[in-house]
């Protein structure tokens, strides 16, 4: 049971015996020896062994990472999904309208024909030939972008200095580095299809690619600050807006608007 709140840390309660009043409010109190705690920098702790206390800017930047890492795993089950059915040296080029399937189609439990329209649902569905690599890799695109999104805003709400301004410069900012990446991702993956290469090493292709632009524009967001830059734009911007109509409503224009 979540049992209260304060600007740094989430209290959990693991009976509901355990007062919330017994929550020390700062972090100077000394931890008392039976306590638990999730994190062992945390100093915010019941005195309670029921009692867990976790740090809002850890969980938040946990619930940021799995978010971010639910389409991998997505595409590590597909990966895997793909080499039960071609095996690891199962190829395929795209001739025409078609896709064209080397191997033993007789060992296989879905793509059981030689030759497909490039738009079979069962084709495109596994992520198969450049079709199936762009909506493979634009479905988990806007899945990440949604789950991160949703993270942003819970952090929003549950902030006291969080402004609508941080929102939109952190949701545009992983909007961008996922469009950056998805669009990397869809290259590689349609290069190794017109190379004919496996479709299990495509398909792992495509992961690591996505994986590593990731990870890349990460370090150079943190490097160069660029989020920061984002959020005192988005920041300026709406201020701006808010004085404007502010202005605007003491002149008889539209009507109030507060920003927080």
């Amino acid at each position: 049971m979540w049992a209260g709140t304060n600007s740094d840390v989430l209290v959990y309660h693991k009976g509901r015996h355990v007062p919330y009043g017994s929550i020390p409010a700062t972090p100077d109190r000394p931890a008392p020896p039976h306590a638990t705690v999730y994190k062992a920098s945390v100093t915010h702790v019941g005195r309670d062994k029921d009692v867990v206390v976790f740090e809002k800017a850890w969980v938040m930047k946990w619930l940021k990472t799995a978010a971010a890492n639910e389409e991998n795993l997505r595409s590590l089950n597909a990966i895997e999904a793909l080499r039960k059915e071609f095996g690891f040296a199962c190829r395929a080029y795209e001739r025409g309208k078609y896709i064209i399937f080397k191997g033993h189609a007789g060992m296989r439990n879905t793509i059981k024909g030689v030759r497909y329209l490039k738009n079979n649902s069962k084709v495109v569905g596994m992520g198969v030939g450049k079709m199936g690599v762009r909506n493979s890799v634009r479905v988990g695109g806007i899945i990440t972008f949604v789950l991160v999104g949703a993270v942003e805003i819970a952090e929003y709400l549950a902030s006291d200095d969080e402004t609508l301004g941080d929102l939109a410069g952190d949701v545009a900012s992983a909007g961008v580095k996922t469009a950056i990446s998805a669009k990397l991702a869809m290259m590689a993956g349609g290069a190794l299809v017109a190379a004919q290469a496996p479709i299990v090493l495509t398909a792992g292709a495509v992961l690591v690619v996505g994986v590593a632009v990731g990870w890349l524009l990460d370090s150079t967001d943190q490097h160069f600050g660029i989020t920061k830059k984002i959020r005192q734009w988005a920041n300026a911007a709406i201020r701006s807006f808010s004085e404007s109509a502010r202005n605007s409503s003491r002149t008889g224009g539209f009507g109030h608007y507060y920003v927080k």
